[in-house]
């Protein structure tokens, strides 16, 4: 319903590249434009910020904690929409084990229903829809 199936998503396969390699672009052309690469004095590897901080915050660091922070919000989104109906399920399945030998006794002799009225309860229809839902 949501057309999220795998020919849907390749029909924009072209902008998900684009914007895959547009920002790494614009950032390498940004640091060579300015002339931020630089080498490391005692290894000798060419990298940006090795001398100067202002480069290593703007295009090493920020850039990092930016793909950390989006990284990471995708990475609980997706464990919440995955935990959430988990989690129901278990619950639900607590309910009925913890509540399914009364149910069956009471169905199984009506005698109990009216000795018993108070533990003579029916399964509530709720918790099982929700439980095929999840």
């Amino acid at each position: 319903g949501m057309k999220w199936g795998n020919e849907a998503i390749a029909g924009y396969a072209q902008y998900f590249h684009l914007a895959a390699w547009l920002l790494p672009s614009v950032k390498s052309i940004a640091v060579l434009a300015l002339s931020s690469v630089d080498g490391d004095p005692v290894a000798g590897i060419c990298y940006v910020g090795n001398q100067s901080l202002e480069n290593l915050r703007g295009f090493v660091l920020a850039p990092l904690l930016i793909y950390l922070a989006i990284g990471s919000m995708f990475l609980l989104a997706g464990t919440v929409l995955y935990t959430v109906p988990a989690a129901s399920v278990v619950a639900c399945l607590f309910y009925e084990q913890h509540n399914r030998p009364r149910w069956e006794a009471t169905h199984n002799c009506p005698c109990l229903r009216d000795q018993q009225p108070d533990q003579a309860r029916r399964p509530d229809y709720a918790v099982f829809m929700l439980k095929y839902f999840m």
